[in-house]
């Protein structure tokens, strides 16, 4: 979870003086137990080598961190595949955290269309 937060919800935000804005959990979102997927299904590796970790382990948290990558891709993946329904073929940029917001707006759907005409 802390992995998928990273690349999808924690957005550092600077003010126009260089000041963290995002410093307390008030406006920086975090992910809570609404966020964790109904089905998510953890197994440790048995019959390891390492007798003095747990499960052979060097280091839990940051392997997951690295890997949660893939949640972010898989996010990118859609909306290439959403933004083809919508007729917009190509690459197109995206950076992380893939916040609902980004999301949206990189979608280039109708909705975003529509939003545009009304401001």
């Amino acid at each position: 979870m802390m992995g998928y937060g990273y690349f999808t919800f924690e957005e550092l935000q600077w003010s126009d003086a260089g000041k963290l804005i995002t410093d307390g959990t008030y406006n920086y979102k975090i992910p809570c137990v609404m966020d964790v997927p109904e089905k998510f299904n953890v197994t440790l590796l048995r019959n390891s080598r390492n007798l003095r970790a747990v499960y052979s382990s060097k280091g839990l948290g940051e392997p997951a961190v690295c890997l949660a990558n893939t949640v972010f891709f898989a996010i990118k993946d859609a909306i290439q595949s959403a933004r083809n329904d919508a007729g917009l073929m190509g690459t197109f940029d995206m950076d992380t955290p893939a916040t609902p917001e980004k999301i949206r707006l990189a979608c280039g759907d109708s909705v975003i269309d529509f939003a545009n005409k009304t401001i």
